[in-house]
């Protein structure tokens, strides 16, 4: 459940909704983060770092709100297992964009 909650959980995108704010949560089945990095160049070290940064963010939270389920696993193991997969996502579909 947690691979597939993650899976299509960090959406890189700069909707216009997102467009002031840096990270939007979604609620749903799964629940998404939406990280905007409209405002910085990810190009550039600097720019990458700072959505970095709000992918790490935006984990988090995911990770913190989503253990409902006790029956998965214990809390800690499961937000540990939660955040990797959630920050392996982001960063990977960032690569991709900055590699266009």
């Amino acid at each position: 459940m947690i691979r597939t909650l993650i899976a299509s959980a960090l959406l890189l995108s700069a909707s216009a909704a997102s467009a002031s704010t840096p990270i939007v949560f979604t609620t749903g089945d799964p629940p998404q983060a939406r990280v905007n990095y409209r405002d910085v160049d990810v190009q550039s070290a600097d720019g990458r770092a700072t959505v970095e940064h709000r992918i790490r963010r935006a984990s988090e939270q995911l990770c913190i709100d989503g253990q409902a389920d006790p029956t998965v696993l214990q809390p800690v193991q499961r937000f540990t297992e939660c955040y990797k997969i959630a920050v392996t996502s982001g960063i990977s579909q960032l690569n991709q964009i900055a590699s266009e």
